[in-house]
Order: C-alpha cells, then structure tokens, then sequence
C-alpha cells in the first residue's frame, strides 16, 4: 500500500477486505475517439465514480461523462450498490 497517499489507506483497506476489485494503479476514462481523457486515484466506472481526480482538468471530464467526484472518507460500499 506504500504507493497509495496515506489518505487514502483506509479506502483501499476497505476494497481489498470486501474483495472489491478496483485497478491498483489508478483509474482512467477513456475515450475511443480521443484517448485517454481523465485519471484518478482510484474509480469505479460502473458506478461513475472517481475518488481523487489528479488534477482540474481531469475533476471537470469525469464530471461532463457524468461521474460522481468524492472525496476518500465519502466512500462507502453502498456507493457501489453493495
């Protein structure tokens, strides 16, 4: 977990003890046409959510595809339909 920002040490404690999937080295919106568009800590494209966009730019396309933006401790299990 040394590679993840301490903030986000209990979120990642939580996904990982309820074998909830999520992609280690930061999550992407990609657009066919255009490539990569955004990049958060972490996200989960099902549920449209992006935890920690790494910078305005990409804050402002997740949220233009429809993307809930929140911040680590806002995260609970029933944000993914759990």
């Amino acid at each position: 977990m040394n590679y993840f920002d301490p903030e986000l040490h209990p979120l990642v404690e939580l996904l990982i003890n309820n074998n909830i999937h999520f992609n280690h080295e930061g999550s992407f919106f990609l657009d066919s046409e255009k490539g990569l568009v955004a990049e958060a800590a972490i996200g989960f494209s099902e549920a449209k959510i992006a935890i920690r966009p790494l910078s305005d730019l990409d804050r402002v396309a997740f949220e233009k595809t429809g993307y809930r933006i929140i911040n680590p401790e806002e995260f609970t299990l029933k944000l993914l339909g759990l």
